[in-house]
């Protein structure tokens, strides 16, 4: 078998059977509480460390192996502080060093803040002037634990006090314009769920289970709910800005009436929605020569440059350089899982038996030219 035939045998068993054109996430902003990128501010009210009773109240940032109090609510000691702990979100066996955001009850006797008292507030300003494209995400990891309250229950003591809603609610808005949800909280009255936590049960061995009323549920902007439990989990709601937008203003707004209904977050994190589109000007995934379309031009350029380094490619190989520096399968993948792209819109992606049979014809074509002079 000469070289040509060899090369083909080689191109077709290693051409990817399954997957399809999808778009790409860069991350323009962040924060992690322990490090940020492209935050220009952030506020919090009340501040930090304002609550009387810290054991038991709580707005702010915490690290277990940090932070001189947490409240209770907040952290599960069941693994080995105390085995008998019922309530928790943040494993404290096993969270050390990462911090992150906890809120317990802020409707307390503190009366805080005093624009509003109970209702606490946080808000991230972060700078997505790099954006190239106005469709944005932003993921939150999340969880919560605890009997919430969707302040239609009847009220209690005596005298008789209303029962406030536990709430915690995402808003977002663009260059200070109009607010937006982002995520929207909301507690399902009628059920019930398991939350498994780090211990073992010290009565009956084996996971820790504790059942509760009334979860808590966020919902998305594109109406996702999703019930939240004592495990972090990352929860992305889709946003669109303006072209050419400079600012993304992100505010919590808390409301949590009691110290056995927690709430905490992670990992703030913007990030644009690429499709294709990867040098200036625009262009899809596979137009080497920027021509405008992925075609067959470009799987040229490919095939008869095959593992030739990046400085000996002709001139005419204009766009997205090869991946490391060597034309390859990164290259080929791009043409042929975009084939027909325009302008930096993902193409069109054949079906895998129709992606096998027309390269493959092409293919024998080129070995049938090759041979032949």
């Amino acid at each position: 078998m000469n070289s040509s035939r060899l090369f083909l045998a080689a191109l077709i068993c290693a051409l990817p059977f399954s997957g399809s054109a999808s778009a790409q996430m860069q991350i323009l902003a962040e924060d992690r509480f322990e490090s940020n990128q492209n935050r220009i501010s952030f506020t919090q009210d009340p501040g930090p460390g304002t609550y009387s009773d810290p054991t038991g109240d709580g707005f702010e940032i915490y690290r277990v192996d940090i932070s001189a109090s947490i409240p209770q609510g907040l952290v599960d000691d069941s693994f080995s502080v105390f085995p008998f702990d019922r309530q928790g979100i943040i494993d404290a066996s096993s969270d050390s060093p990462g911090a992150w955001f906890g809120v317990i009850d802020t409707v307390n006797d503190d009366q805080l803040p005093a624009s509003n008292p109970g209702v606490a507030t946080a808000t991230w300003v972060f700078d997505i002037s790099q954006a190239t494209s106005s469709d944005l995400e932003v993921s939150i990891d999340m969880g919560a634990m605890g009997d919430f309250e969707d302040g239609t229950e009847p009220p209690i003591g005596n005298p008789p006090q209303p029962v406030l809603e536990d709430s915690f609610n995402w808003t977002y808005s663009i260059d200070g314009g109009a607010s937006f949800s982002l995520f929207a909280s909301m507690i399902d009255t009628s059920g019930t769920h398991d939350y498994t936590l780090a211990g073992e049960d010290p009565v009956e061995g084996g996971p820790l289970v504790v059942s509760l009323d009334d979860p808590l549920f966020m919902t998305t902007t594109d109406n996702q709910t999703i019930l939240l439990d004592n495990n972090l989990q990352s929860i992305t709601s889709p946003i669109v800005a303006e072209p050419n937008s400079s600012t993304l203003t992100i505010v919590l707004t808390a409301e949590a009436d009691g110290g056995t209904e927690a709430y905490a977050f992670d990992n703030i994190v913007v990030e644009e929605v690429l499709t294709g589109c990867q040098d200036p000007p625009c262009m899809a995934l596979g137009d080497y020569d920027a021509s405008g379309t992925t075609e067959l031009r470009d799987l040229n350029l490919v095939l008869f440059n095959w593992g030739m380094p990046d400085e000996l490619l002709p001139t005419n190989w204009i766009n997205q350089r090869p991946i490391p520096t060597i034309v390859g399968l990164v290259e080929l993948n791009h043409v042929w899982f975009n084939w027909g792209a325009t302008g930096g819109a993902l193409g069109f992606v054949p079906e895998p038996a129709t992606s096998l049979l027309l390269l493959t014809g092409w293919m024998i074509g080129l070995v049938a030219r090759r041979n032949r002079f």
